[in-house]
């Protein structure tokens, strides 16, 4: 039922105007019934009524990422963390697109590291870890890093992807 769960959402907007859960749900059911377009124009206004908020920031973001904006994506992360520095999950963003585009590579471990540091044991961040470690020659810790993600029970493809690649 997400076209009525969709509706009583767009209600519920109006009545609780300052309730940005409510916006975060519209963002969520689009983006969930595949109409991103959508989603990211209200994601867009979202950002724009709550400027502060690094969970708005971050679904906007992820759905200028999941829709080819890589650089504006980007951008929005990087907002993020002058916002918001201890947000480990943009941390990881910038962090991982640095290393997956080979460029500015100690800063990407540094955010790594500090990624890591405010949530342990996430096995996207131990990847992005070992990717950064392993492009900046580090091999020994690139390794350690890539078997702890995978006993973490990191099972997406590209976690085992960069396993082969540090093996």
């Amino acid at each position: 039922k997400e076209q009525e769960a969709l509706t009583v959402t767009r209600q519920a907007q109006k009545q609780f105007e300052d309730a940005p859960q409510f916006w975060e749900l519209e963002i969520r059911l689009l983006a969930r019934q595949k109409q991103l377009p959508q989603a990211l124009e209200v994601a867009r206004k979202a950002a724009k009524k709550w400027p502060d908020s690094a969970e708005m920031a971050f679904l906007l973001g992820s759905l200028l990422d999941e829709t080819g904006d890589k650089n504006e994506a980007f951008k929005v992360m990087e907002h993020i963390i002058t916002l918001h520095p201890e947000n480990y999950q943009a941390l990881n963003y910038v962090g991982y697109t640095l290393a997956q585009e080979n460029r500015d590579l100690d800063k990407a471990l540094s955010l790594l590291i500090r990624a890591d540091e405010l949530s342990p044991d996430q096995s996207y961040i131990v990847d992005s870890l070992a990717w950064v470690q392993y492009r900046l020659g580090r091999l020994e810790e690139a390794w350690a890093s890539i078997r702890r993600c995978v006993e973490l029970g990191g099972d997406d493809p590209a976690i085992w992807e960069h396993y082969g690649d540090i093996a």
